[in-house]
């Protein structure tokens, strides 16, 4: 995955420095815990994972690009209190302006990206045909101004809107968005990339990652 261009964020569970992430597509960067240190663990087939049993939100402390990105992250999640974020500006937008809000609804039943809350109706939302919580996933979103919006699993692609262009307007510099807000369940490599890894041109190295990830976690 290292030939792929665009990263800002590639965290592996199996590479922690003082309890917090370390930031493998960045040199000598960690990112910072918000709540309590972060909990090795496994999944089953023995894979590293995080342990999300209470807060354990993270300050990458990177930006992102308003008007290109990808986000993806391995996760057999489990019941949370409200929306598990992957991604989320610290502040909400208000609309009709756009901040960072991708995650997992509190049921495990849908996905999706939100404008600036997940009090409102996403953007894009995928719906699988079987919850998203007791299973290990690979998630893949992605966006920008040329092409709209997109959801992958498994290197499936499940949700597409080419008409929705409109790039983030806030929340998106660096300290100004988290990961992990709300999250439970087991985290396995999660990353971060300001390319868009659905455009053709990327599509033999989105495979290649999809392939390399989903043999890691033994999803199939």
């Amino acid at each position: 995955m290292a030939g792929i261009p665009g990263w800002s964020i590639f965290l592996d569970p199996a590479y922690l420095s003082g309890g917090a992430l370390i930031n493998r597509a960045l040199p000598n960067n960690v990112t910072q815990n918000l709540d309590a240190a972060q909990t090795p663990a496994t999944f089953s087939n023995d894979a590293p994972a995080l342990s999300m049993t209470s807060a354990r939100r993270v300050q990458p402390n990177t930006a992102v690009d308003p008007n290109v990105w990808t986000f993806f992250w391995v996760i057999n999640g489990s019941t949370p209190t409200s929306l598990m974020d992957l991604a989320g500006s610290v502040t909400p937008a208000t609309s009709p302006n756009l901040s960072l809000k991708i995650g997992i609804s509190s049921d495990g039943a849908r996905t999706g990206i939100y404008p600036n809350t997940a009090t409102v109706t996403p953007r894009l939302a995928y719906t699988p045909g079987s919850n998203l919580f007791g299973r290990t996933a690979l998630l893949m979103y992605t966006f920008s101004t040329r092409d709209g919006l997109r959801i992958y699993e498994n290197g499936n692609l499940v949700a597409t809107d080419a008409s929705d262009k409109t790039p983030l307007t806030s929340g998106y510099t660096a300290g100004q968005w988290r990961l992990f807000t709300n999250a439970r369940g087991l985290i396995g490599m999660t990353g971060h990339l300001n390319i868009d890894l659905s455009w053709p041109e990327y599509a033999a190295q989105r495979v290649a990652m999809e392939t390399f990830l989903k043999a890691k976690y033994g999803i199939t």
